[in-house]
């Protein structure tokens, strides 16, 4: 039997909560977070829990952030009490406001319709905004909670780059949101026993160093990618077709991924890229995709997973990295130009 052991992209975390030991109560004495209303200890960084010191924890509302265990939000319009201005050259001064937002991964479950925060994908040590006061670049620092909520205060008037650990992005706006949302299905069955997926890809475009294949079923979330490169045997450069096992208990083992089931609406998808790469950047096109045939695996089984890929009917989306757009502002900074 071939087996492979695929390259996964999709990364999976869980927000995690601290529980007390159900035989004390909840109390400042055991808990540094908040506790909840069902005497748990909870993290208290959450917009859900918010809290400290062992207190009760709070649901913050509308567009409040939890901030070191308190709910806080609202614009700084500079104005009374707790507000602030931004001095700039020349005497003038901006007005000082917040710039807050979400940056998360959700998955979400068919059986439900519900939504729970998995990843931040970013790190809440590096959030801030860059501006440039009087021409010289300066930074300020934000704050990142731990249910991928973050809050930058005192903000000047007009653009700024919000950055977001290692990514950077230009706005004029106070409030964004670059939440993206992972499908999956609650109820799906995990392989505990070897249960093997033979999978055929169809159709492809010659394979080369700058083209790449994949799949994901929809009870996954995530894909399983770089496929020419993994399988067993591996596939030679110039092939339009891939052959290889996939032992569907290794994804159970290593990320919970459920069996697929076309029963419950499972489908499965495969699709080849190409990307080109020049001194503008990289541009990486859809150029192949298909639908496997129903498939149906069971826990210990084994299943044919089969799929002819065809041109893309629709215009082919493209990804524009403009590496010398990038290169000038992070020279702007005054950082190498060299680091991404």
């Amino acid at each position: 039997m071939r087996f492979a052991a695929f390259s996964i992209s999709f990364v999976l975390g869980v927000v995690g909560a601290v529980s007390c030991s159900p035989s004390k109560k909840c109390t400042p004495a055991s808990c540094s977070g908040c506790c909840s209303a069902n005497d748990t200890c909870e993290t208290g960084g959450a917009t859900t829990a918010c809290g400290s010191a062992g207190a009760l924890c709070d649901r913050c509302v509308g567009a409040q952030l939890c901030v070191a265990g308190k709910c806080e939000g609202g614009t700084n319009t500079g104005g009374g009490s707790g507000g602030g201005t931004a001095g700039g050259m020349g005497g003038g001064s901006s007005t000082g406001t917040e710039l807050t937002g979400t940056y998360q991964e959700m998955w979400g479950w068919d059986a439900d319709g519900g939504r729970t925060a998995t990843i931040k994908n970013f790190s809440r040590a590096r959030v801030g905004v860059w501006y440039r006061d009087g021409g010289s670049p300066d930074f300020i620092r934000g704050i990142g909670n731990d249910d991928g909520t973050f809050v930058v205060r005192d903000v000047p008037a007009g653009e700024v780059t919000l950055q977001l650990d290692k990514r950077f992005f230009v706005t004029t706006a106070r409030q964004l949101a670059f939440d993206s949302f992972i499908g999956g299905r609650k109820d799906a069955v995990q392989a505990t026993s070897e249960s093997t997926l033979r999978l055929t890809m169809r159709g492809l475009q010659p394979i080369s160093t700058t083209s790449s294949t994949g799949f994901f079923f929809t009870q996954l979330g995530g894909t399983a990618n770089n496929l020419e490169n993994v399988a067993r045997p591996v596939t030679p450069a110039g092939a339009t077709s891939i052959e290889s096992d996939l032992d569907w208990a290794q994804l159970s083992t290593a990320l919970g991924y459920g069996l697929p089931d076309s029963s419950k609406g499972d489908k499965g998808y495969a699709y080849q890229n190409a990307t080109v790469t020049t001194d503008a950047g990289s541009f990486s096109s859809l150029v192949r995709a298909g639908e496997f045939n129903m498939v149906t695996l069971v826990n210990g089984g084994t299943a044919d997973a089969i799929v002819d890929l065809t041109a893309t009917q629709t215009a082919p989306y493209s990804l524009n990295v403009d590496r010398a757009a990038f290169t000038a502002l992070r020279g702007s900074f005054g950082r190498s130009a060299g680091v991404a």
